[in-house]
């Protein structure tokens, strides 16, 4: 097997932790979404920056997806996963931003975090996992983002 890790049991534990990142990864991207009208409101901003201010993160994944992809095969998984989680971390900041520039910023941290992150966790999976259980836990992955913007979106406001 070389410099792959061994793909016993051990392969679960890391799933679930890919599983269990992702889904926090997911909460953090659309917990503003129904926020939205008070972040307008209490900043003093229009409908078309907040959008900007929503649809920041995406355009930055968006954008910096291949670049992303460049700085794991530099950085390494370990130094690729920290630096992106401690981007994303960022955004537990949003609450102490005087201005709607800082909250953009912090947003905008988080998707270069998101950037970094999804290559480094097809990367992490391709390490731990069999061929035939690639796609089984490539989708679990998307989909643990999928539900932690569902579950965010249905919590936040309350």
């Amino acid at each position: 097997m070389g410099d792959q890790p061994n793909t016993g049991n051990y392969r679960f534990v890391i799933g679930g932790l890919i599983l269990w990142a992702n889904f926090a990864a997911g909460t953090s991207f659309q917990a503003m979404s129904p926020l939205l009208p008070l972040i307008e409101r209490d900043y003093g901003i229009g409908h078309a920056t907040g959008g900007l201010l929503m649809g920041s993160v995406l355009i930055i994944v968006a954008a910096f997806g291949l670049p992303g992809g460049v700085i794991v095969g530099r950085l390494g998984l370990w130094r690729t996963y920290t630096i992106s989680y401690l981007m994303m971390g960022l955004l537990t900041l949003s609450a102490l931003s005087p201005t709607f520039e800082g909250l953009l910023v912090l947003r905008i941290a988080f998707g270069l975090g998101m950037a970094a992150m999804f290559p480094a966790t097809g990367m992490l999976v391709m390490q731990w996992f069999r061929p035939k259980e690639l796609p089984v836990v490539t989708s679990l992955s998307m989909a643990a983002v999928s539900l932690g913007m569902v579950v965010s979106a249905a919590s936040a406001a309350p």
